[in-house]
C-alpha cells in the first residue's frame, strides 16, 4: 500500500509538469502576437497521442484501475491546452485572429 502511494504521487507530479509544459509557448505565442514558428503537424501529432492515452487510460480506469486517475487527470488538462494551442494556430492561419505586431523580440 505505500508503494502505490509514493508512484501515485510520483504520477501526480509528472502529470502536472506535463500538464504545464506548453503553457510557455502559449504565453510566447500571446508576448510575441505569432504562431510562426510553430509546426502544424507537431501539435496535431501531440493531440492525436494525448486522445490515444485518454482513450487507453478511460479504458482502464472503467476496468477498475485506480491508479491510473493520476495519467487520466493531468493528460485531459494537456488536451485542454494542446487543443487550445492547435486552435490559436488555426484560427490564425486562417486569417480569423489578426494579431497587432509590437515587434516584441523574446529569446
Amino acid at each position: 500500500m505505500q508503494n502505490i502511494l509514493i508512484y501515485e504521487i510520483f504520477g501526480y507530479i509528472g502529470g502536472v509538469i506535463l500538464a504545464i509544459a506548453l503553457l510557455p509557448q502559449l504565453h510566447r505565442i500571446y508576448v510575441k502576437k505569432s504562431v510562426e514558428d510553430l509546426s502544424i503537424y507537431w501539435i496535431s501529432t501531440h493531440l492525436i497521442g494525448v486522445i490515444c492515452i485518454i482513450i487507453y487510460s478511460s479504458g482502464l480506469l472503467h476496468l477498475g484501475v485506480t491508479s491510473i486517475l493520476p495519467v487520466l487527470i493531468s493528460i485531459s488538462v494537456e488536451l485542454l491546452i494542446a487543443g487550445s494551442l492547435f486552435i490559436i494556430i488555426i484560427l490564425t492561419k486562417m486569417n480569423i485572429i489578426r494579431w497587432h505586431q509590437d515587434n516584441v523580440d523574446l529569446p
